[in-house]
């Protein structure tokens, strides 16, 4: 046999013996967790190419999740560092990561964009965790939109509509609106649930104004639940827990078969989560709203992304503020962007979401009176005459 024959069998020889090791790490059972890695990490990296990876057939929602996951510290991104980071902690429980207190890092590279956190760890101003009288407070519960990510700290749709009802409807019973944000980056819709079950009801807000975005409620909305039953973290809630069963959700179930495995629950998945923060509220004696807000993407992508939702809001009767139309007339969409390739608006993106839910609030009676309280929209009313 000739050198170059004994070459050739060799290569042959190691790359079979590196695919074999391939298949059997691919198909081993995941018994380490992001929280005690081992086998699993490199299980999971082989995975992760296949299944998350993005392609060139990958729409403007896939690429949004995927940077927001990135960001967010999802399975992706902690396969590459450690799992303290300076801007989020890992909790171990459901919720399973939270925004730091006291932050001030940058988002991007970019110096004016900023990642702030107060005491509390939210992305907001300063806040008492008890309410000062004659103060009207509206807790703000979603993800990165409406956390602020891609525009200035105090430039969100959120800081806006705070400072322009405190600068339009201060009257005799109303001292200060406060709108506290709870928003954490890539929160899927079962992480709002348990924000609002968890974290909110110490404030005591007037309001619960649960923002969903399209990584709350599109096909993603699951990651959340299959990072749970990957890592063997305890599903907390009953529904869940019986949704785990009937999809039969396996902790060896690779990314893709776990989207698919979940994909016919999205539905009464949402359905559940709303309906479970809007009794939350009721209990606390709170209103409950619903804003849908829209990434910077096409029509078509939004509309994919909420199927099914607009009905299943109408059908609990919950008072809706719909934007999803605030970008459809606009023809250069990466000027609202924060960066080309990544949906998050920016600056000028915010204004406008908040330039359309303000002309909500003024139009809408009934979205006004749970936005303002009962003594400023009838204040309003008689000012206005509407």
């Amino acid at each position: 046999m000739s050198d170059r024959d004994r070459k050739l069998r060799l290569s042959a020889i190691t790359t079979l013996v590196a695919c074999g090791l391939l298949v059997v790490i691919g198909r081993s059972e995941p018994k380490a967790s992001y929280l005690d890695p081992g086998l699993a990490f490199y299980q999971r990296m082989i995975r992760m190419a296949h299944d998350r990876n993005l392609n060139k057939n990958a729409t403007d929602a896939d690429i949004a999740g995927y940077y927001e996951g990135l960001l967010a510290g999802k399975p992706v991104n902690l396969l590459g560092r450690s799992l303290e980071s300076a801007e989020y902690r890992f909790r171990g429980d459901f919720l399973y990561y939270e925004a730091r207190p006291h932050l001030d890092i940058a988002d991007y590279d970019d110096a004016t964009l900023r990642h702030v956190t107060n005491s509390h760890g939210m992305p907001d101003v300063e806040y008492s965790q008890a309410r000062l009288p004659r103060t009207r407070r509206l807790a703000l519960i979603g993800d990165s939109i409406t956390r602020g990510q891609g525009a200035p700290f105090g430039a969100n749709f959120e800081a806006l509509l705070e400072r322009h009802l405190n600068e339009l409807y201060r009257g005799e019973d109303v001292d200060q609106f406060e709108l506290l944000n709870f928003s954490n980056t890539g929160y899927r819709v079962t992480q709002l649930v348990d924000l609002a079950l968890e974290k909110v009801p110490a404030f005591k807000p007037d309001v619960y104004v649960l923002c969903l975005t399209q990584l709350a409620v599109n096909r993603k909305w699951g990651d959340h639940v299959a990072q749970l039953v990957w890592d063997q973290i305890d599903l907390k809630y009953d529904f869940l827990r019986e949704l785990a069963q009937t999809a039969n959700l396996d902790l060896r179930d690779a990314p893709g078969t776990m989207d698919a495995k979940l994909a016919t629950h999205r539905l009464p998945a949402l359905r559940w989560a709303i309906a479970t923060m809007r009794a939350q509220a009721r209990e606390q004696g709170a209103e409950f709203l619903v804003v849908l807000v829209p990434a910077v993407n096409s029509s078509t992508a939004i509309e994919e992304s909420f199927a099914g939702l607009r009905e299943i809001l109408a059908e609990l009767d919950v008072p809706t503020v719909d934007l999803l139309d605030t970008f459809r007339d606009v023809e250069e969409l990466g000027e609202l962007r924060v960066h080309e390739g990544d949906a998050h608006p920016n600056e000028a993106g915010h204004r406008r979401i908040f330039e359309a839910l303000k002309r909500r609030i003024d139009t809408d009676p009934h979205i006004a009176g749970v936005v303002l309280g009962k003594s400023a929209h009838e204040r309003r009313i008689s000012a206005e005459g509407y």
